[in-house]
């Protein structure tokens, strides 16, 4: 399964879940783009750009949108699954008030998640990754 493209079919709507989660539905003609790279965690940028006034002022406040808001959500969504050795961390969250755009990024992590080991032949490590908490539905 190619990662890059899972990521970019499945988690732009589980995050455009979340964002109207907490407020108002509102008609929004922006454009997302979400990286992501696995290491000793999964990494994820998820870049929200060209959004309408109304929404990237919603984003702005704090109480109903900040770097915790999806990573909280994907880590209660795989607890809910039985998932419980999922954590994130490095959140972070920036604006850009001239484009009207919002860029979230994590780390992913835990046994839940992604494990590795090494081949004893080759010595290369060898990643097992859940794909599991990509299924957030708010």
């Amino acid at each position: 399964m190619d990662w890059n493209r899972w990521v970019e079919t499945l988690l732009p709507s589980a995050i455009l879940l979340t964002l109207t989660f907490s407020m108002a539905v509102y008609a929004v003609a922006a454009s997302f783009s979400v990286e992501s790279s696995v290491g000793d965690g999964v990494y994820v940028v998820v870049r929200l750009e060209n959004l309408n006034s109304t929404v990237y002022a919603h984003l702005m406040d704090p109480a109903t949108f900040n770097g915790t808001t999806i990573p909280e959500r994907i880590v209660q969504e795989c607890r809910r699954r039985g998932l419980e050795r999922v954590f994130f961390y490095r959140e972070r969250v920036r604006y850009d008030p001239v484009t009207a755009s919002v860029e979230v990024s994590f780390y992913l992590a835990g046994l839940d998640i992604l494990r590795f080991r090494f081949d004893e032949k080759t010595m290369l490590k060898i990643y097992r990754l859940d794909m599991g908490w990509r299924k957030v539905v708010c």
